[in-house]
């Protein structure tokens, strides 16, 4: 297995192509686990790899920048074999939508949000951090009856393609970030109906640098600029999984955004209050916190970890 081109085999969606979906399917969770837990520690052992060495950035500022090389690490390990045992659910359940819906828990805040949703009264933007199963959580909103558009990376790789097409069929809307999609998503936005795109993949093209865990980011902006044109409140929404093997939806109250005659100073400053509320669920939960990109790049000279 030494000649596996590993980055290529997790691509965009972690370790996603190595545990497919009929090998997932074909086995039972006490097997599943193991070989999940397997190829995240075989990924984690290439510690040159583009996908690791995100990883420990992320995790080191994430952690304080003050662990051990032991402790980085193992902090990388876990956040993949997290990866690796979410991406397995998901694809197990991904053809027993009533077992998928047992999985997902709501937190009695979600709960009380998606009833609203239901509703379609008016617009929400839901933003999430990659944390927990979000492919399952997905899945589980869209099975119980929840129709929303997701905002995705605008540059799919083929395999981030494939993904796109085993969402669709679940009947996730999926549309990669590009103008039509944003005037799609007003549209949807402006009759009551829900998006929901993610706030913590980096995006070296955007002219901002929101301040993330008090460092200067690469991280999108536009679903801000979004909500703001349309005026409608956004949710912050967090996926991740429990002690006793299940996963839990939660989410933040409703943000309204801040508008001024200063329009690049709001959106700043509504990005940097929405990824505020994103770091809570990501400290909360650093081992899932499933980012393989450079969130901070500049920053990659800093990873110098303490002796012991």
């Amino acid at each position: 297995m030494a000649g596996i081109n590993w980055d290529a085999f997790i691509n965009t969606n972690r370790i996603g192509i190595g545990l497919g979906l009929g090998l997932s399917q074909l086995l039972p969770p006490v097997i599943g686990y193991r070989v999940a837990e397997l190829i995240a520690r075989l990924v984690a052992s290439r510690k040159n790899s583009k996908l690791v060495q995100s990883a420990r950035l992320n995790q080191w500022i994430v952690r304080g920048g003050n662990l051990t090389e032991k402790e980085l690490n193992q902090a990388v390990l876990s956040v993949l074999m997290s990866t690796a045992r979410g991406l397995y659910d998901y694809f197990h359940y991904y053809n027993r939508p009533e077992k998928m819906k047992e999985m997902m828990r709501f937190s009695p805040y979600f709960s009380k949000i998606f009833n609203d949703r239901m509703k379609y009264e008016r617009g929400m933007l839901f933003v999430a951090p990659h944390l927990g199963s979000f492919d399952l959580a997905g899945a589980c909103l869209s099975t119980r009856g929840l129709k929303f558009q997701v905002l995705s990376y605008p540059r799919p790789s083929d395999s981030y393609k494939l993904q796109n097409k085993m969402r669709d069929r679940l009947g996730i809307h999926m549309t990669p970030f590009t103008m039509e999609a944003l005037q799609e998503a007003r549209k949807r936005l402006q009759e009551g109906g829900t998006v929901l795109t993610g706030l913590d993949r980096p995006w070296e093209e955007s002219s901002y640098r929101p301040k993330f865990f008090g460092r200067s980011a690469v991280l999108p902006v536009a679903y801000v600029q979004l909500a703001m044109r349309v005026g409608v409140p956004v949710v912050v929404v967090a996926t991740y999984q429990t002690p006793d093997g299940f996963y839990c939806l939660d989410c933040t109250e409703p943000v309204t955004m801040v508008t001024s005659n200063d329009r690049e100073k709001d959106i700043l400053h509504n990005a940097e209050l929405l990824l505020s509320l994103a770091e809570k669920f990501i400290r909360q939960y650093k081992d899932q916190w499933a980012m393989f990109y450079p969130v901070w790049p500049d920053a990659l000279s800093e990873i110098k970890p303490l002796k012991g």
